[in-house]
């Protein structure tokens, strides 16, 4: 089984996110097909790959764009389930602890560190310079 897991570095809330996020996926996904002989895409058992869509936020406000692309839709609440939808997974780094990011032995925690290290220090620094 093949997915791609799709992170999008923000430092700024986009409000448009749920649609940029659909154009890359939609890339993604045309570059798969377009790829992939014509006679493995027309098998019945042909799938696009598995997107998981992610964004790193690491703004010093709280993130509040749509989480869900349906959300995105005007007067989506008519249209329960027919609807394209998908929703990404929101890392607001700022808001996470350090112990907390110490505490999880996972490399997305790491990530997390490294990036509240680096904001941080950049920030004394230009304390320091001012």
């Amino acid at each position: 089984m093949q997915f791609y897991v799709l992170l999008e570095l923000q430092p700024t809330v986009d409000h448009t996110m749920p649609f940029r996020l659909l154009q890359y996926m939609l890339e993604i996904w045309r570059d798969v097909y377009n790829n992939t002989p014509e006679k493995e895409r027309r098998r019945k058992g042909f799938r696009l790959p598995a997107i998981v869509p992610a964004v790193i936020y690491n703004g010093e406000r709280g993130w509040t764009a749509r989480r869900s692309f349906r959300e995105y839709q005007s007067g989506h609440e008519r249209f329960p389930g027919r609807l394209l939808d998908f929703s990404y997974i929101l890392f607001d780094v700022v808001r996470y602890s350090e112990e907390e990011l110490l505490r999880a032995a996972n490399v997305v925690s790491s990530v997390f560190y490294l990036d509240q290290t680096v904001v941080n220090i950049s920030v004394r620094e230009c304390t320091l310079t001012v």
